[in-house]
């Protein structure tokens, strides 16, 4: 057995890993069953006949299709995901160095203005 196995860091990594693999799957097919549906429905609304009997039918199907459409565009990721993910490059560092850039180079830019002002 290696010490990875025994981290509780590691089991914690990767029962999140886990997790977020069975959510994406879960996404997936909500996605696949968002566009089969979408498709059966463009097939109905093609095949109805003008007729004023089923205007209301034409209406639903109508706005069946842009639920199914808001569905498709969200994409794989929800909110709280796309959430997750930002607090998480966050917390591993990733955002760290873009912010301390912007405030050395911000404050560069302050001292720079400052001094031109005061001396011009």
């Amino acid at each position: 057995m290696s010490s990875e196995a025994s981290n509780p860091e590691f089991e914690k990594s990767l029962a999140e890993l886990e997790e977020s693999l069975r959510k994406l799957k879960e996404r997936y097919q909500e996605i696949q069953q968002s566009q089969q549906q979408q498709a059966e429905l463009l097939k109905e609304l093609l095949e109805v006949e003008p007729d004023l009997e089923m205007v209301e039918q034409v209406k639903s199907m109508r706005d069946e299709l842009q639920i199914l459409e808001v569905t498709l565009e969200s994409g794989l990721l929800k909110d709280d995901e796309l959430r997750r993910l930002f607090w998480l490059a966050v917390k591993n560092g990733l955002m760290g160095d873009v912010f301390w850039q912007g405030l050395r180079f911000g404050g560069i830019g302050l001292i720079f203005g400052w001094l031109l002002r005061s001396f011009l």
